[in-house]
C-alpha cells in the first residue's frame, strides 16, 4: 500500500469520523430538548402532587371533625333517651 492509498483511507476514515460525531451531537441535542421538556412536566406534576396532599390532608382534619361531631351528637341522643 502506498503512501497515497495510505493518506486517502485516512481521510475517508477522517470523514467517517466527522460525519459520526455530527450525526451523534444531533442525537445528544434532540435528547436534551425531551430531557428539559420531561423535567418541565416532572415539576407541574410534583406541584399538583402537593397540591393533592394539601387537599387530602384538609379533608381528613375535616372528616375527623365530622366523626367528633357525631359521637357528640349520639353521647347527647343517648342522655336524652336515657340509655
Amino acid at each position: 500500500m502506498t503512501i497515497d492509498e495510505r493518506l486517502d483511507r485516512l481521510a475517508d476514515r477522517h470523514e467517517a469520523l466527522t460525519q459520526t460525531v455530527e450525526l451523534l451531537t444531533l442525537d445528544v441535542r434532540a435528547l436534551t430538548g425531551k430531557v428539559d421538556a420531561l423535567t418541565g412536566t416532572v415539576d407541574t406534576l410534583a406541584g399538583t402532587v402537593d397540591a393533592l396532599v394539601r387537599v387530602m390532608e384538609k379533608t381528613a382534619a375535616n372528616v375527623d371533625s365530622l366523626v367528633f361531631i357525631v359521637t357528640n351528637h349520639q353521647s347527647r341522643l343517648d342522655r336524652l333517651e336515657g340509655v
